[in-house]
Formats: C-alpha cells, sequence, structure tokens
C-alpha cells in the first residue's frame, strides 16, 4: 500500500518535432515513493493556470529547438552560443507549497536528467565523466521514508495526549457522581480504587498500542527493524507513564474543567518541545539539550533506534529511554 505516489505536473512542448524532449519521460525515475505524471498541455498560460489553481506541481516548458540545441551543445561546447545555451534547458515553474511534493520533483526530475543525458552521450558517441561516488551499503533503513522517521515519535506523542487526557479525568469523573465516597463507605481504600483505574487503563492502553502499531505496520506497511515485542514494550511504557500523571492530576484537582486544562497544558507543551511533532533535528542546535528534559523526548528518539536501527534493548540509547518511563 502506498508504493508509489504520483507526482503530477505538467508539460508545455514547443518542439514541432519532439524527440528528446518526448523521450526525456521514458527515463523517469523513482524517488522515495514518488513517480512524475506528466500532463501535457497545448501551451504555457493553460499549464500556468493548473499550477496556480493547484492542479499540479511543477511545470516544464521546452523551447520550439530542445533537441538540436542539446545536441550542439554536447557535441560542440566551446563554440556554443547563448541562444543555444538558453534552448536548451528546461524551465521548471514549481509550487513550493506543498513540500513533500515539490522535494520530491525535484529530486526525481533531477534523477531523470542524469539518465536522460547519459543516453544522449552515449548516441552521440561521447564518453562522459560519471561522478566518483560509489554507494557501497545502505547498513540502516534501508527503504524508508520521511513518514517512517516521524512515526516512533507520532507513536509515542499520540500515546502520551490521548492516556494522559482520558486519565486525567477519571478521579473526577468518579467525585462528581459520588461513586468515590460510595466507594470508600463500601470499605475500599485510596489505593485500591487508584490501583483499579490504573489496570483498567492498562488494558485500554494495550489494546491502544496494539491497534495503533497493527494499523502503522502491517495496513500502511511503515518500517520497523526492531522486534516487536520491545516496540509494544516502549510504547506501552510510555502509556503507562502517561496514565500515572494523568491519575495524579485527577487526584489533585475537584473540577472536570480545571483537569482539561491541567492536562491541554502539560500535553500540548511537551509535544511541541520534546521533537515528536518536530523532529529534534529542526531545533536549533544551542537548545537541543532542552528536548532531553521532556518526559517524551528520550522515549521517542530511543523507540526510533530500535524501529529504524534495530538497536537492542542493550543499548544505551534504548533503555533510556525506556528507563526514563519507568521511573517517570
Amino acid at each position: 500500500m502506498y508504493d508509489v505516489d504520483d507526482i503530477p505536473i505538467g508539460v508545455c512542448n514547443h518542439e514541432t518535432d519532439p524527440s528528446y524532449s518526448i523521450r526525456l519521460f521514458d527515463f523517469i525515475q523513482k524517488v522515495d515513493i514518488y513517480y512524475l505524471k506528466p500532463q501535457f498541455y497545448e501551451n504555457e498560460q493553460q499549464a500556468m493556470n493548473a499550477l496556480e489553481y493547484g492542479k499540479i506541481v511543477g511545470v516544464l516548458i521546452f523551447d520550439a529547438n530542445f533537441t538540436d540545441s542539446i545536441i550542439n551543445r554536447i557535441n560542440d561546447p566551446d563554440s556554443m552560443t547563448n541562444e543555444t545555451y538558453q534552448s536548451s534547458i528546461i524551465r521548471i515553474h514549481m509550487d513550493n507549497s506543498n513540500f513533500l511534493f515539490a522535494n520530491g520533483f525535484i529530486d526525481s526530475l533531477r534523477q531523470t536528467v542524469y539518465n536522460f543525458l547519459k543516453m544522449v552521450h552515449d548516441e552521440q558517441n561521447l564518453t562522459r565523466f560519471e561522478a566518483p561516488i560509489d554507494l557501497r551499503e545502505i547498513i540502516y533503513a534501508k527503504d524508508s521514508k520521511l513518514s517512517d522517521f516521524l512515526l516512533p515519535g507520532y507513536l509515542i506523542a499520540f500515546i502520551y495526549l490521548s492516556q494522559l487526557t482520558i486519565s486525567a479525568q477519571l478521579l473526577v469523573q468518579e467525585r462528581s457522581e459520588g461513586l468515590f465516597e460510595r466507594s470508600l463507605v463500601a470499605g475500599v481504600s485510596h489505593n485500591l480504587v487508584l490501583l483499579s483505574h490504573f489496570f483498567s487503563s492498562l488494558i485500554a492502553s494495550a489494546i491502544q498500542v496494539t491497534l495503533m502499531l497493527y494499523v502503522g505496520l502491517f495496513i500502511f506497511e511503515m518500517i520497523n527493524e526492531g522486534p516487536i515485542w520491545l516496540v509494544f514494550t516502549m510504547v506501552m511504557a510510555q502509556a503507562l507513564s502517561s496514565v500515572a500523571t494523568g491519575l495524579l492530576i485527577s487526584s489533585m484537582v475537584k473540577e472536570g474543567s480545571t483537569a482539561t486544562m491541567f492536562s491541554i497544558f502539560i500535553t500540548f507543551s511537551q509535544v511541541f518541545t520534546s521533537g515528536t511533532i518536530f523532529p529534534r533535528e529542526l531545533v536549533p542546535q544551542n537548545f537541543q539539550y532542552l528536548v532531553d528534559f521532556s518526559p517524551i523526548g528520550r522515549p521517542s528518539q530511543s523507540l526510533r533506534n530500535v524501529m529504524l536501527r534495530s538497536w537492542p534493548l542493550t543499548h544505551p540509547n534504548v533503555y533510556d529511554g525506556l528507563a526514563l518511563n519507568i521511573i517517570s
């Protein structure tokens, strides 16, 4: 599922007898999960209108003598005129508002043109200097995408947000309905009430974590290089830590609105400053150490190390996040 995602691009070709401007699209390269899907327009105005209305991500414009100019530019670059140079260029107009598509568009086009020029050099019996790069091995997350990198943080952030918000209302709701007082009159201790809520939340958390991992890993086919039991354990540890924090809030306040205010303040402040929604790498370097003070900052990084790097539980950058949840 989601093996390929087409990026619609507009093409305006002014060549009367197109050759290379058409053959270029035989070399479209897949980048990440993205393929370029060309849509041809009769003139530049139609293509630009489609771009401005968001129907396509970019526009490629070929001049009338693109093929001849490419051949002349390759065969005799020293005597190339400015007109030949300009005619051999593919003019690009791009919408950068969708960063993922825009980035995929440029990367795919770059590799497509690279392979296209290799074909042109071969046809003209010319040698081409290849880039002195040899990618021998990818040791971690070979076929990963941006969504695979973000998934561990999203798992931790969502379970933290949902479980803390729900558990913060448990004791408040019982007190408002009189169930808490009736339990005490019946001889149930305070500790037993808390334990009952904790273990009931434990079961609900296990079901929620199981569903989250099933949807992410099996339906959307996200990458997980580590053992599934360790991934489940780390997310469950975060869920239990969130439940404990929520029960603490619920025991301290009397009104549901106050509990909601506390839970929203705590969860949203942590989610947006912990490197889960916005990756740690986007935080200015001088402030990145502050991410480690978040109760979900280290756990999300530890989970990422398990899912993408397959690091074992004995690795320091794995057990530190798990230990933080157990302690808290």
